[in-house]
């Protein structure tokens, strides 16, 4: 090794800083990574260059880095911080809160390297689904700094899982009023009030360009119910990924077998719209061509659906105490040819070990309703409602299409309502009722006006709305209130058990859909209870889903293609009451026809396509 003196050290030292402060990160790294070479006694530089490497999220390499830089000083708080930090974006997350324990007592008269400590410890918790304990490390760095803005906003994401809006907004809120510029909270703000439906900023918002909506750093999923533009749905995709996910994938190779093996992966084997939908599907899987493994991502109590499911599958494996890189290596080993996503980018989703590559082929279903904006997911499944053939290039996955609507079902609901006598609320014996069972976040100011032209316009009509959380039933009464309406016109349903629910469908005459975000299970319930649904169909997968299953059904007069024909429609049908009796009988017989809602039919239809895509990649092997 060729003789370098001090100055020239501190000299690529400061070229590297200057560089990482610019984001040139690659250019940093490659100077970190010589000055570990040139002085390998140093571990100042192996932090560093752990640094930049976790900027890249290239984990792995980083988690080594600071390995190396502990060897040579085992006392150091600032690196045993920060390969705790990078142990928990690789869900080690044991061995990441031990060395939080140790850097954290290692810490002397350092509050602002203690209290970034404890809001990374703070992350990894809720990470690891502990969110009490998270809130105790977000409380404790913010009792060394109150205007700690990452322990604020992460208290604040923390509130919001738990269910506690106005407590998020006002951290949120906190956040800015210290810096103006930190556009996330402000996304947030405009994300959690439409969860408590305060629409003052619904215009504003939508006003907005793409690149401005970026900056506000929305998450996908949330700018469904926003916008109804899959243009812009797959820019802030891409974005998401881009900032989140490292690509690490590697080629992997079929091999040719008697059945293929899928394996299905989801947070939500359990009592939710996933598995309702989806648990008749795995159950009828042809066994002579599939094999079918579950993976359960996240520690869940079972239920009568995880029981199910366990039930329906050959292999059920619960994945949700193991790290990103043993699961990666454990579906690798299982020789899975076909990896099916039913989270996207959802909470508790493991989206890196599709990035990093599980299985030959990978595809999205089910569980997220839009493009992912990866280039690590091969497929979508669709239907041509969904996505129309000229759309394609708003998806970054190559279309599977299915022959009806790609949204699964299980028809054993099918009139099962009947069977079972209402509990609930006391509803009108008289007069038309409306009905919207969606969640209140994917009400807009748009649909909800016309909602109230129509009972102002139609004398004994009442619109029965599900009760999301007690702030957003406030906000729509108040809502109702403005308009002059009075509030006994207005129903709530309450949270109940799905056989009461199902058996509530009966008592409501018509369900009216929300616009850019639409039912999906919702829907499904709704039409399997013999309770039809009209819907304004959309541009973009979010909102046409309803449309997709009404088409499935020869429904079509139940879909509207603007907001007159929605509220003309919605109108004529609470109106004309021999019309409407007509949409009624022709629902039902298409229930009592096996042709329609039929998940066996359903489940041949999606097991062709699998059969497609596994035999053109060994073609092409």
């Amino acid at each position: 090794m060729e003789h370098i003196s001090k100055e020239d050290i501190q000299n690529k030292e400061k070229k590297a800083i200057e560089l990482v402060n610019e984001k040139r990160f690659i250019e940093a790294e490659m100077i970190f990574s010589e000055m570990s070479l040139l002085e390998n006694d140093n571990p100042d530089h192996l932090n560093n260059l752990g640094n930049v490497l976790k900027e890249q999220k290239k984990y792995q390499e980083a988690s080594k880095a600071y390995k190396k830089a502990l060897e040579m000083d085992n006392q150091s708080p600032d690196i045993l911080i920060n390969l705790a930090t990078t142990k928990g974006y690789l869900n080690e997350f044991e061995d990441a809160l031990d060395l939080y324990d140790k850097g954290i007592k290692l810490i002397k008269r350092d509050n602002s390297l203690l209290a970034m400590a404890y809001n990374n410890q703070g992350i990894t918790l809720k990470r690891k689904g502990d969110s009490s304990r998270a809130l105790e490390s977000y409380k404790k760095a913010l009792s060394l700094n109150s205007q700690y803005i990452p322990a604020l906003y992460n208290l604040a994401l923390l509130h919001q899982d738990n269910g506690d809006f106005l407590s998020a907004i006002k951290l949120h809120k906190k956040v800015l009023s210290i810096d103006e510029t930190f556009l996330s909270s402000l996304g947030k703000i405009y994300t959690l009030e439409r969860y408590i439906c305060v629409w003052r900023n619904f215009h504003e918002l939508n006003k907005k360009d793409i690149n401005q909506i970026k900056a506000l750093g929305i998450s996908p999923r949330d700018v469904w119910f926003t916008f109804d533009d899959p243009s812009l749905d797959i820019e802030i995709a891409k974005n998401f990924c881009d900032l989140n996910f490292t690509k690490q994938s590697r080629k992997l190779y079929l091999k040719k077998k008697n059945k293929i093996r899928v394996g299905y992966f989801s947070s939500d084997f359990r009592y939710h719209p996933v598995s309702l939908l989806l648990s008749e599907v795995l159950k009828l899987h042809n066994r002579e061509d599939f094999v079918i493994y579950a993976y359960s991502l996240f520690n869940l109590k079972d239920d009568f659906y995880t029981k199910k499911i366990k039930n329906a599958v050959d292999k059920f494996i619960d994945v949700s105490a193991i790290t990103n890189r043993e699961l990666v290596d454990l579906v690798r080993n299982d020789d899975i040819d076909i990896a099916i996503d039913l989270m996207g980018h959802t909470q508790y989703a493991r989206t890196q070990i599709f990035a990093e590559r599980i299985a030959p082929i990978q595809i999205s279903f089910l569980g997220y309703s839009g493009t992912m904006g990866s280039t690590f997911m091969d497929y979508i499944i669709a239907d041509k409602t969904l996505i129309e053939e000229k759309e394609k290039d708003y998806y970054s996955e190559q279309i599977l299409y299915l022959e009806k609507s790609a949204i699964c079902f299980d028809d054993n609901f099918k009139n099962k309502y009947k069977q079972i006598k209402y509990k609930g609320e006391d509803l009108p014996n008289t007069g038309f009722i409306f009905a919207c069972f969606n969640n209140n976040y994917k009400i807009s100011p748009e649909e909800f006006d016309i909602w109230m032209r129509l009972l102002k316009k139609i004398e004994g009509s009442y619109l029965f709305l599900k009760s999301s959380n007690v702030t957003s039933k406030n906000n729509l009464l108040k809502e109702v209130w403005s308009r002059d309406i009075p509030s006994k016109r207005i129903l709530f349903a309450e949270y109940t058990d799905l056989n009461n629910h199902l058996a509530r469908h009966e008592k409501a005459d018509l369900f009216l859909d929300t616009f850019c975000y639409n039912a999906g299970s919702t829907a499904v319930i709704s039409l399997l209870s013999g309770l039809p649904l009209l819907t304004l169909k959309g541009k973009s997968y979010h909102s046409r889903m309803t449309a997709s299953l009404l088409r499935s059904l020869d429904l079509d007069e139940l879909i509207a293609h603007n907001k007159n024909e929605y509220e003309e429609k919605a109108y004529f049908f609470a109106t004309n009451p021999i019309e409407f009796k007509k949409i009624k009988e022709k629902l039902n017989s298409k229930l009592q026809n096996p042709r329609y809602f039929n998940s066996s039919v359903f489940t041949k239809n999606l097991e062709m396509n699998y059969k497609k895509v596994y035999q053109e990649f060994l073609n092409k092997s």
